[in-house]
């Protein structure tokens, strides 16, 4: 009788720490089993570990002449094609990774203030956003570019800024659907904080498909 009671017992707990898991922690374990995607992971870090040991790698960054210690061959003027490839992908992932990280960082504060909130303060920022959005974000990060200046992080920074606006309406959108929902209501209730509310209970579950939009624009950024 007592063996049955201390199962039921590591049963309930079980229960109640699957019932306190995220949304997003649903999606790292549910990721975890899809072959597909850990697969895409993988070739994701293949390529990135490429890029950042490309100096020990290619030995030829200037011109040479086509032979078999070149892999892919020569260009026209006789440089190393796998050189070109590995060193621009070390550019090509720190613009995606490092723009998009900072379009989702200023979009997800934007869109959650705008969605938890509503009303006025929602249609001040979204009104924003539609004018900074009806600028094409590549000329938006021309103009903010030359007022930044030249160089390699004004440049990602430029390409961050102007993206903002589409992550900004991924999470509202998100935290929209899930504003009214029962352990939201809860939480307000019971007199919690608004800051514990937004970053406890809204973002993390309203994040998974603000993940994937982060993911897919970094192969755009």
């Amino acid at each position: 009788m007592e063996k049955i009671k201390n199962n039921t017992a590591s049963a309930a707990a079980g229960g109640t720490k699957r019932k306190n898991e995220s949304m997003f922690s649903i999606f790292l374990r549910r990721m975890a089993r899809r072959k597909e995607a850990m697969f895409g992971l993988s070739i994701l870090i293949i390529l990135a570990v490429l890029a950042i040991l490309a100096p020990y790698i290619c030995r030829y960054n200037s011109f040479a002449p086509p032979s078999r210690e070149h892999w892919l061959g020569t260009d026209s003027m006789g440089r190393d094609m796998l050189s070109r490839i590995l060193y621009g992908g070390r550019f090509s992932l720190s613009v995606g990774i490092i723009s998009v990280a900072i379009s989702g960082t200023g979009g997800l504060i934007l869109g959650s203030i705008a969605g938890f909130f509503g009303g006025k303060v929602d249609n001040l920022i979204m009104r924003f956003l539609d004018i900074f959005h009806s600028i094409p974000q590549v000329l938006m990060a021309i103009c903010v570019s030359s007022v930044l200046g030249a160089g390699f992080f004004k440049t990602v920074l430029a390409v961050g800024i102007a993206g903002i606006p589409n992550f900004a309406r991924t999470i509202r959108a998100n935290i929209l659907a899930i504003r009214g929902l029962e352990y939201i209501e809860a939480a307000e209730s019971i007199n919690c904080r608004n800051a514990r509310i937004i970053f406890r209970h809204v973002i993390p579950n309203a994040i998974t498909p603000f993940i994937v939009h982060c993911t897919l624009a970094i192969a755009g950024g």
